[in-house]
């Protein structure tokens, strides 16, 4: 960058750095979302008159900074915190670290016990339990950000800091992906994949909004690439590239798929640059291990212990591999359609590097799509579109490199409209907080199967301006009368969670509160389940819980017959509701099973009645 550049790039970086500084932002993000997009509108039109206006073209360094700070006014513009509470306890890594030399979360301010699965607690220290990776790349800015608010923490802060360091963390992404692509592809192919990254994948509403673990996969995975591709002035950094790896790899395990292919890459230089790039990623994933080992008990640390437990792995075969890819909630075909100009791409792109280049990148996606398709949880839990794919995003956009080239007018506009389709998709789902509450209106962990529609989709929460979730899909769920009370204990002992079930479908648990056995309802697929249900007795229980009381009638028990053709292999839903004798229920998390039927039958009749549907009951608040 030429030094006349250094003081517009210094002030713009004065602005973007302002909500560093609470006081000269007091609202922010709201009150900048008119704001910034403004400012940015208005350096673009500057920009554009004096390249009209002078014979000389616009140096390349102030075209890069009005770039990076549009991509900031555009992630941060939407003046809401779009974050995730699984990084409740990530986002205070590098604060605590900062202020008290630890990683304990239990210090003053407390941790907010409501997100208990966002934390574990070990030798009596309560630790994040996700990857701390996205923590740990977040202390340089945290020292600034404590000297900007002079030493004091608060919950809202904590919040600010994470909203604005992700979009901060994203942007430099996409810088450094640009430059690494601009001196490997040329900078055609430069401006056009760092657009297709910075605003037709999932950056726009996943890494700009929150501390994702994929948000530092991303930023790594994009310091690999800029000391791995090719470059004239200098030479490839091939050990750099494989300890930026090991940096992904703490960000979020499943990076392993990234840094082997990678591996694979660096081979075509020779065994000495894939030595120098293994060593060092074998030396920092040591390193992470053994350090995890000493802080948690454990060198997979808790993240890798969670991912490692029972419910975690087993996606449903087909219906998990083709969601990730069709299904209009979270499929990655639908949300980034450029993707199916792939094939094209392959027969466009050059022989040599460009080739292995595209290959690699190909592999990346192929394989992790394999992977995300084998969670139990494949769609993400409660998030934007498929965040999954976030920290793979640099080699999807090199995928279309050889699409900004194509000789043929029709198919170059097709792409075109192909990545304007999916950016706008992008910015609709991170401007409307319509499609974040999505996940929770329709409570997709329980009810999985609303991904399959189209009605009542993330896709169409984006897109239309006036969607609520649909009556017919509300008629689908479980409708009981009372005032729910999630402090009623009971249990579902059977089946587990995900289980496959074949012939009669036993179902047992136990219910009671202190002074009176609970009264249980079961609902399959929303539709009251008539079949009886018998008490037993539970002694464990109550040698657990003394306070419970008697609980000779605490345990229940159903047994659902399947018809007697067998049937066919289902996905059902199977909830229990436990109810007072003053009115009060709890509805416990649903149990999604696999069961060989078509439809239930018991000794006494039809196992499943569709009475008329009782309203919804009301509650207080979300």
């Amino acid at each position: 960058m030429r030094t006349r550049s250094l003081p517009f790039a210094f002030a713009v970086a004065l602005l973007a750095a302002a909500p560093l500084v609470p006081r000269l932002t007091p609202g922010w993000p709201r009150g900048w979302n008119t704001l910034l997009p403004l400012l940015a509108g208005g350096l673009l039109l500057v920009v554009a008159l004096v390249r009209v206006a002078s014979p000389a073209r616009p140096r390349m360094g102030d075209l890069l900074v009005v770039g990076a700070f549009t991509l900031y006014a555009l992630y941060t513009g939407n003046g809401i915190s779009v974050a995730s509470a699984d990084n409740v306890a990530t986002r205070r890594i590098a604060s605590q670290l900062l202020t008290r030399g630890t990683l304990d979360l239990a210090r003053d301010p407390p941790y907010p016990e409501q997100f208990h699965w966002a934390a574990v607690t070990i030798k009596g220290r309560v630790l994040p339990a996700f990857p701390m990776g996205i923590g740990l790349l977040q202390v340089p800015y945290a020292a600034v950000a404590l000297a900007g608010s002079h030493g004091s923490i608060t919950p809202s802060l904590v919040t600010r800091w994470e909203k604005h360091f992700a979009a901060l963390l994203t942007v430099a992404s996409v810088a450094i992906f640009f430059l690494a692509v601009a001196r490997s592809f040329g900078m055609r192919a430069a401006w056009g994949t760092a657009g297709v990254l910075a605003l037709a994948t999932s950056l726009p509403s996943c890494a700009a909004q929150s501390m994702w673990s994929s948000t530092g996969e991303l930023f790594c995975t994009s310091l690999a690439l800029f000391f791995l591709l090719p470059r004239e002035e200098s030479p490839r950094s091939p050990a750099a590239a494989g300890a930026a790896m090991a940096g992904a790899f703490l960000c979020r395990p499943t990076a392993l798929v990234s840094l082997l292919v990678l591996g694979a890459f660096s081979w075509r230089e020779g065994r000495r640059a894939t030595l120098r790039y293994g060593l060092a990623a074998s030396l920092g994933i040591a390193a992470i291990l053994l350090w995890q080992l000493h802080v948690f008990g454990n060198a997979l640390g808790a993240y890798g212990t969670m991912d490692t437990g029972p419910g975690i792995w087993g996606g449903s075969i087909p219906s998990s591999f083709a969601g990730t890819l069709v299904s209009p909630s979270r499929g990655i075909l639908v949300w980034h359609p450029w993707l199916v100009l792939l094939p094209f791409a392959a027969t466009n792109v050059s022989a040599g590097f460009r080739r292995d280049c595209w290959r690699v990148s190909f592999a990346v996606l192929v394989l992790t799509w394999l992977v995300v398709s084998l969670f139990s949880r494949w769609w993400g839990g409660g998030c934007l579109g498929p965040r999954y794919f976030t920290g793979v995003a640099p080699f999807l956009a090199l995928l279309t490199a050889p699409l900004w080239t194509l000789s043929s007018r029709p198919m170059r506009t097709v792409f075109i409209a192909a990545v304007a389709f999916a950016s706008a998709t992008q910015l609709l789902a991170a401007y409307n907080p319509k499609v974040a509450e999505w996940s929770f209106d329709v409570n997709v962990d329980d009810h999985p199967r609303i991904l399959w529609s189209i009605r009542d989709s993330q896709l169409a929460a984006a897109w239309w301006p006036s969607w609520k979730v649909s009556d017919a899909y509300r008629s689908t769920l479980p409708r009981f009368p009372g005032r729910l009370d999630g402090s009623l204990p009971g249990s579902v002992d059977d089946p587990a969670d995900g289980a496959t079930v074949v012939g009669p479908l036993r179902v047992r648990g136990w219910a009671r509160a202190p002074g009176e056995d609970l009264d249980v309802k079961l609902f399959l697929d929303g539709a009251i389940v008539a079949a009886p249900i018998r008490r037993v007795p539970r002694l464990d229980v109550q040698a657990a819980i003394p306070s419970l009381g008697d609980c000779s009638r605490a345990g229940w028990e159903c047994v659902l017959e399947p018809s007697a053709d067998g049937g066919s292999r289902e996905e059902r839903e199977l909830t229990a509701v436990f109810f007072t004798r003053d009115g009060r229920a709890h509805a416990y998390p649903v149990r999604h099973v696999t069961w060989r039927t078509s439809s239930l039958t018991s000794s006494e009749g039809s196992a499943v009645s569709h009475p008329t549907p009782l309203p919804l009951p009301r509650t207080s608040g979300r």
